[in-house]
């Protein structure tokens, strides 16, 4: 999937999804964050964003990948990687943007494409965890907020974050 992307900064951007590998997990984790560290505090304080960015090891994601998690990456036609979301089954486990590029409509067209590859698989609604920060961006795309949970971050600190879902099938409801 290639997509033209109007973009603030620039004229038109060519984005294309493909599927990340274990030599991805370092660009994974600078996406993610720099995302947290830059976009996070619409919704929390600088040490609450330090604390959800501590531990974001490469091997991490490796693991993931490992273990079975899907990861997909955005990238320019350059290959220059622009964001990343990932799932187990129908869960979204994270979706983040390099800042320098959010509000281009890469996390939109991330999102489309983990909904498309869970509605495949059979999957009647989809589930994210989500920060605060993310919920307008959520809610603009279907997600219906469920609940307001305490989440322990990596770094130790407990942060509030919600629990958001979409149906995926015509008539489903949440």
């Amino acid at each position: 999937m290639t997509t033209c992307l109007a973009g603030r900064r620039a004229g038109r951007l060519q984005v294309r999804l493909r599927d990340a590998t274990p030599d991805d997990a370092e660009t994974i984790g600078r996406i993610q964050t720099d995302a947290i560290r830059r976009l996070g505090p619409s919704a929390y304080s600088a040490p609450e964003c330090e604390s959800w960015a501590a531990g974001l090891h490469p091997q991490r994601y490796r693991d993931k990948m490992a273990a079975g998690d899907r990861f997909r990456l955005a990238v320019d036609m350059d290959g220059w990687p622009l964001g990343v979301v990932w799932r187990t089954g129908a869960e979204v486990i994270g979706l983040y943007v390099d800042p320098d590029w959010s509000r281009r409509g890469i996390g939109a067209m991330l999102l489309a494409d983990v909904e498309a590859a869970i509605r495949a698989e059979g999957h009647d609604r989809i589930g994210i965890g989500a920060a605060l920060s993310g919920l307008h961006f959520y809610a603009r795309h279907g997600y219906r907020h469920i609940g307001t949970y305490p989440w322990t971050t990596r770094g130790g600190r407990v942060l509030q974050a919600c629990r958001l879902e979409k149906p995926l099938i015509a008539g489903a409801t949440t």
